[in-house]
């Protein structure tokens, strides 16, 4: 909801309470839901919002290429200001990640990003077997 939240009264509703400026690393799924009183979406990605000396960084995963990187970049300029309040603004880079070979396990590969990012590891080596193994 917080990339279709307009409200900023209601995004300070719903996100302070997370304590974000707190927090070394976000780790937000992105949906393709572009518009607030639609349906669901079809597809998911991962925006990981990282503090570090250069203050906080945005990095993108997704398994079938940048569907969703407009609202991911959308979601980071909106999330960035609750962990720092100096910045209002996030790049978002693209980073290499495994591919799904079908058009039904991105929330898979979205949860295995999690999983290896937090662990250290390397996504560009999660493969359709590494999906199918999780369900």
């Amino acid at each position: 909801w917080v990339a279709v939240e307009e409200d900023l009264e209601d995004l300070q509703d719903g996100l302070q309470p997370l304590d974000l400026q707190d927090k070394g690393i976000v780790m937000i799924p992105v949906n393709d839901r572009s518009e607030r009183g639609s349906e669901g979406g079809c597809h998911w990605s991962l925006l990981e919002l990282r503090r570090g000396e250069a203050g906080i960084t945005g990095h993108y995963y997704d398994s079938i290429g940048v569907g969703n990187l407009a609202q991911a970049q959308k979601l980071a300029n909106k999330v960035v200001g609750f962990m720092d309040s100096k910045q209002q603004r996030c790049e978002v880079k693209v980073e290499p990640c495994g591919r799904q070979s079908n058009s039904s396990d991105c929330g898979v590969f979205a949860l295995l990003f999690i999983e290896i990012v937090l662990a250290g590891g390397d996504t560009a080596a999660v493969t359709p077997s590494d999906a199918s193994a999780t369900q």
